[in-house]
This record gives C-alpha cells, structure tokens and sequence, in this order.
C-alpha cells in the first residue's frame, strides 16, 4: 500500500539481477566466448544465425538493446531443461535474491510476490532459491496489467 524504501532499479547496464535482459547479457557472452555446451550454441546459432559484429551492433549502436537481450528469454524457455540453462537461471535468480530481496529486511517477515515473465516461466527454479534463502513466496504474477485492470473493475482508485 505504501512504498517506504526504493534502493534498487540500477537499469540493465548496472543491475537489472535476474531480468530478460540480465540473462540476455548471460547467454550471448557465453555464445560469444564459446562457453555454452556445443548442443547449445548450436541451437543458438541456428535459430538466431548471429555473428559477434551482429551482436555488438545490436547491443551498442542500435536503439533498445536491452530489448534485444530480454528477446532471448525465449531461447532460455524453450530450452530450459538443459542442465547449463537450469543453473544459469538458478545462479541468476540467487542474485536476484541476495541484491534485490533479502536486502530488504521485511523479506524474511512477509511474502514476497514477484511479477514478469521470467518469474513466471521459471517459478519452479524461483520456488527453490527462496525456500533455500527462507523467503516465503506469494503471488507469482505473469503481466501486472491483469492485476491492475481487475483492481481498477472493481473500484480502485489511484494514489493522490
């Protein structure tokens, strides 16, 4: 109901702990520097047929890069069973946890909820940082403006 403390949003560059775009960065420096398993980056490569230049055109010189990182959030679900992919979003979402929950000392008090896609497509791996960091989960919300939408039907009003 109130916001009493904001510490955090450093944007995609500085922070941005278990984003798209946190992820995104993730992936194409492993592709890059061939760390991904070769079934992986062959994967990778056949469905994107990008080259470094392409990249570093795309993440330095065009607009909305951190766009183009969040893009391959899809790569990482449609391949989320590999065990690499599961411990890239396992150790993300631990930092996630560490910079941008259990900073806050309420989140040992109270649920915490969590919105976006990535949370959503990967809550299973969510589930289990937080049991680990003893951190009780509440709702797990895809698209905000769902909630938004529906507290706004039912008679909400915004802050003054």
């Amino acid at each position: 109901k109130q916001i009493a403390d904001t510490r955090h949003g450093l944007g995609y560059i500085i922070g941005d702990e278990g984003s798209g775009s946190y992820y995104g960065k993730k992936l194409l420096a492993w592709y890059l520097y061939k760390i991904l398993p070769e079934e992986l980056g062959n994967a990778f490569n056949e469905a994107y047929n990008l080259d470094k230049e392409a990249i570093i055109k795309k993440v330095y010189k065009d607009a909305n890069p951190n766009v183009f990182l969040a893009s391959f959030a899809t790569f990482l679900s449609e391949h989320s069973g590999h065990p690499f992919i599961q411990d890239m979003i396992y150790n993300g979402m631990s930092d996630f946890f560490n910079t941008n929950v259990l900073s806050y000392e309420e989140s040992k008090k109270v649920p915490v909820h969590f919105v976006g896609s990535i949370a959503w497509y990967f809550r299973d791996i969510l589930l289990k940082v937080a049991d680990e960091k003893h951190i009780t989960v509440g709702n797990i919300i895809r698209k905000p403006v769902t909630g938004l939408a529906d507290y706004f039907l039912k008679g909400g009003k915004m802050p003054v």
